[in-house]
C-alpha cells in the first residue's frame, strides 16, 4: 500500500498536517474511485459458484460423475471444489500395447517421467504407471494435466522455429490443467502450479507491484516498423494456455504441446524476453497489459512449482533456455518472498543460462566464457560424453577438443547466447539481478553483445575452416530485443524520485513525465512550468502522492467567460467549475476545492486556500495524489 512513512510537509519544512489528512486523502480517493495502487475490491470477492456436469478448455472435455461447483483463477484455468470424480476425459486415452495417445497425468513428476504419448523420447511401459485411469477420484490438491495427441507432427503454432516449414518434435497438440481445490477462492487467484504437491501458498493478482516495472517508450513505432514491432495479442497468444514442462533435459522439447508453448529452448528464451519487455512498454494501461502480466506470472509460477521439488531445464544446447526469468519475473512483481530466494529455496534446480556461462579467461581475452554444449554431463563424467560437447573456450581454436570441435562454439551461437539478451535487459531493468544470483550470465551477455568477433572469425576459419553464420553483436531474429538494448542497456542505472530514468526524464505517477536533469528542479511537460520537487532520492512510489511547488509563470487564458455566481477561487475566475492558471498548474475542476482535478496532469491534487489569490503568487505548495 502506498502509504507515506512521515508527514512530506514535516519532512520539507512546512506546517504540519493533522493526522486526519492522510485518512481524507484515503476517503477522498476512494470516493471518487481512485484506487491508488490498491487491489480492486472486486478482485478480492469469492465468488458465488455456479454447477456442471463437465468442462471444456482447449478442446479437452472432463466429464464428472455428478454436479460439481467449478470456478476459473485469474489466468482463465479452471478448478472444481473437491473432492469428485472425473468420469471420463474426451479425447479419451488410447492404449493399446505399448502406444499411448491422449494421455492424463495427475501431479505430474520432475525428471524424465510422463505418460501422454509414447512418441516422447524414453517411452516404455514402465511409464503407463503415471497414467490416469478413468473413472479418476481427485481430491482438493490435486492437478489433473490432459492432452491432445496429434496424427501428423506439425510446426510449433506459438513462435516458429527458425525454420518455420520443419515440423517440430512435439506428438501432443494441447494440454490443459485442471485444479482441485477444497473451496471458492478469490477472483484474482493464479493458478497453483500444476506440479506443486503442498497447493498451499495461493498468489493473487491484487498484490501485484505494478510500480516496480520501468515504463518505457517502445524504441519500435509499430506504424514504420511493423514487422519489427509485437502486436500485444500475439504476444499474450504465446502464454494463453499452460506451459507443461516438467521432464528434465533435451526430451523437454517433446513435451511442448504444438498450441501451447514454443518448441525448441532457443524459442523459449526468446518469447519470455518478448514479453518480460512488452510488459515494460509505456502506452498501455494496467488493465490493457493485464492479460499478457497473469498468464507470464502463471509461466513463473509452474515453472517455481518445478524448480521446488529439483526439477529444472540443464545447460543441453538450447533446450535450457528461458525458465528461470518467468520465475524472477513472478517473485519481482509480487514481492514473493519464497519466490524472490530461489536459490535458498530450490536449491537443486538449474537453469541452462547459468550452467551454460562462468567467469574465467576465455581464448578471446573475454574474461567470462561459454562452458560448451553439455556442461553438466561432461562434468560429472568426461567418459560418458564426447570432448567436443565440454569446455573449449579456454583454448584457442586450434586445440578445441573432440571429433567435432566446432560444436560448441555454434551451440553458443545458433542456440543458446541470441535468446539470452532480452532475458539479461530485462532482468537488469527489473533491478533482479542479485535476485537471479548468477552474475555471470549478465556479464557474458555483455561480451555477446559487445565484443567484436571480427578478427575471431578469421581465425577460426584458418584454424578450423570454420565460418560462423550467426555474429555477436545482435539477437539475429528478433529485432524489437535489439532495439530495446540499443536503446536502453546503457540507462539501467539512473534513478529519481524512485523511477528510472531515460533521458532524465521519469514517468512518475503523481506528476506526469518530467525532466530530472536539475532535480530537485523538475520540468512539467504536462503543464509547462517548472515545479521544485524536493529529495530526489526518496521513493515516490511508497508514497500516496508527492508534495511540489510549481512556478507560475503566468499565461492564464482568461477565455471562457466567468460563473456569475462562481466567482474566483484561487485569484482565478471559475468557469463551469473550472479555472484556467495557464502555466502554472494548468486548468483545475475546483468543485470539491480544496481537493481539485488537473485536467492537465489528470490526476487529484490538495491544494490548500480556495480563497487565497495564487495568481500574484510565484508559487504554491500542491499535494498530487498518485492514482497509479
Amino acid at each position: 500500500m502506498k502509504i507515506p512513512l512521515t508527514d512530506p510537509l514535516v519532512r520539507h519544512g512546512m506546517a504540519t498536517q493533522p493526522s486526519w489528512f492522510y485518512d481524507r486523502v484515503r476517503f477522498i480517493a476512494i470516493a471518487l474511485g481512485m484506487t491508488l495502487g490498491w487491489a480492486s475490491t472486486l478482485s478480492a470477492q469469492i465468488p458465488e459458484l455456479n454447477t456442471t456436469t463437465e468442462i471444456t478448455q482447449f478442446g479437452i472435455t472432463w466429464t464428472f460423475a455428478e454436479e460439481v461447483e467449478y470456478g476459473q483463477f485469474v489466468n482463465g484455468d479452471y478448478y472444481v471444489i473437491g473432492p469428485v470424480t472425473v468420469a471420463s476425459v474426451s479425447p479419451a486415452p488410447e492404449v493399446d500395447g505399448d502406444q499411448l495417445r491422449n494421455g492424463s497425468m495427475v501431479n505430474p513428476p520432475v525428471g524424465s517421467v510422463s505418460a501422454y504419448d509414447d512418441r516422447l523420447t524414453n517411452w516404455s511401459t514402465d511409464y503407463l504407471t503415471g497414467l490416469v485411469e478413468f473413472p479418476l477420484e481427485m481430491q482438493p490438491g490435486d492437478s489433473l494435466v490432459s492432452s491432445i495427441s496429434l496424427d501428423e507432427l506439425q510446426p510449433n503454432q506459438i513462435l516458429d522455429d527458425v525454420h518455420p516449414d520443419e515440423p517440430e518434435t512435439s506428438p501432443l497438440l494441447t494440454m490443459a490443467v485442471l485444479t482441485c481445490i477444497a473451496g471458492p477462492v478469490p477472483l484474482d487467484t493464479f493458478r497453483p502450479g500444476y506440479a506443486d504437491l503442498d497447493k498451499d501458498l495461493l498468489r493473487r493478482a491484487g498484490d501485484i507491484r505494478w510500480d516496480l516495472l520501468p515504463r518505457v517508450p517502445d524504441p519500435v513505432d509499430p506504424r514504420e516498423d511493423p514487422g519489427v514491432a509485437w502486436d500485444l495479442a500475439d504476444v499474450e497468444r504465446m502464454f494463453e494456455r499452460p506451459w507443461i514442462d516438467h521432464v528434465r533435459g533435451w526430451a523437454s522439447r517433446e513435451l511442448h504441446a504444438s498450441e501451447n508453448m514454443p518448441g525448441y529452448g532457443r524459442e523459449v528464451g526468446r518469447a519470455v524476453s518478448i514479453a518480460a519487455l512488452k510488459l515494460m512498454l509505456e502506452g498501455y494501461t494496467e488493465e490493457e497489459l493485464a492479460t499478457l502480466m497473469y498468464r507470464f506470472i502463471q509461466v513463473g509460477i509452474d515453472n517455481w512449482a518445478i524448480a521446488k521439488r529439483g526439477g529444472g531445464w540443464p545447460a543441453q544446447g538450447g533446450y535450457g533456455n528461458g525458465r528461470k526469468l518467468p520465475i524472477v519475473f513472478a517473485a519481482v512483481v509480487l514481492q514473493d518472498e519464497e519466490m524472490l530466494n530461489l536459490a535458498e529455496n530450490a536449491p537443486d534446480a538449474v537453469y541452462g543460462e547459468d550452467q551454460h556461462t562462468e567467469f574465467g579467461p576465455a581464448w578471446t581475452g573475454a574474461e567470462v566464457r561459454f562452458t560448451g554444449q553439455y556442461p553438466e554431463a561432461y562434468e560429472s563424467d568426461p567418459r560418458q560424453i564426447n570432448a567436443d560437447r565440454g569446455p573449449y573456450e579456454h583454448l584457442r581454436p586450434g586445440n578445441w577438443p573432440g571429433i567435432r570441435p566446432t560444436l560448441g562454439e555454434s551451440y553458443r551461437r545458433c542456440c543458446t547466447s541470441i535468446s539470452w539478451v532480452g532475458q539479461a535487459l530485462a532482468v537488469r531493468m527489473l533491478e533482479a539481478v542479485e535476485i537471479w544470483n548468477h552474475d555471470a550470465f549478465f556479464a557474458y551477455v555483455d561480451r555477446w553483445m559487445t565484443e567484436d568477433d571480427t578478427l575471431h572469425v578469421m581465425e577460426m576459419q584458418q584454424s578450423l575452416g570454420y565460418s560462423p553464420g550467426i555474429r555477436q553483436g545482435s539477437t539475429v531474429f528478433d529485432p524489437f530485443v535489439d532495439a530495446m538494448w540499443d536503446r536502453y542497456r546503457e540507462n539501467l542505472t539512473s534513478y529519481a524520485y524512485g523511477y528510472w530514468t531515460v533521458d532524465h526524464q521519469i514517468d512518475s505517477g503523481s506528476l506526469g513525465r518530467l525532466q530530472v536533469e536539475f532535480a530537485p528542479w523538475a520540468y512539467s511537460y504536462r503543464v509547462g512550468t517548472w515545479v521544485f520537487l524536493p529529495e530526489p532520492e526518496q521513493d515516490l512510489r511508497a508514497e500516496f502522492g508527492a508534495w511540489a511547488y510549481p512556478l507560475n509563470a503566468g499565461g492564464a487564458t482568461g477565455d471562457e467567460t466567468p460563473d456569475s455566481e462562481a466567482g474566483m477561487a484561487y485569484g482565478y475566475p471559475v468557469a463551469n467549475g473550472i479555472i484556467d492558471t495557464g502555466v502554472f498548474i494548468g486548468r483545475l475542476n475546483v468543485e470539491l476545492a480544496p481537493w481539485v482535478y488537473s485536467l492537465n496532469l489528470e490526476r487529484w491534487a490538495y491544494l490548500p486556500g480556495p480563497g487565497d489569490d495564487l495568481s500574484t503568487r510565484h508559487g504554491a505548495w500542491i499535494y498530487f495524489l498518485d492514482t497509479n
